[in-house]
């Protein structure tokens, strides 16, 4: 699981500069394939906690994207 973790944080790296909608397909292709590769084992709360960090880190993106001109 930490593999994951530092797979995401590679991919959500507040100064890596590509768009938002290619980041969130990226960060989509990590998790399903992930989660297909797990989907045998109990991993739904890790999961959730994984979807509350992806979504603040997005949002922190963005609104460094919209703070930049």
């Amino acid at each position: 699981m930490a593999e994951i973790k530092f797979k995401l944080k590679k991919l959500t790296k507040r100064n890596w500069e590509i768009t938002t909608k290619v980041r969130i397909e990226k960060i989509n292709q990590l998790v399903r394939d992930w989660g297909n590769y797990y989907k045998i084992s109990k991993v739904k709360n890790f999961l959730l906690s994984m979807d509350a960090r992806v979504r603040r880190i997005l949002r922190m993106c963005i609104w460094k994207q919209w703070k930049t001109p």
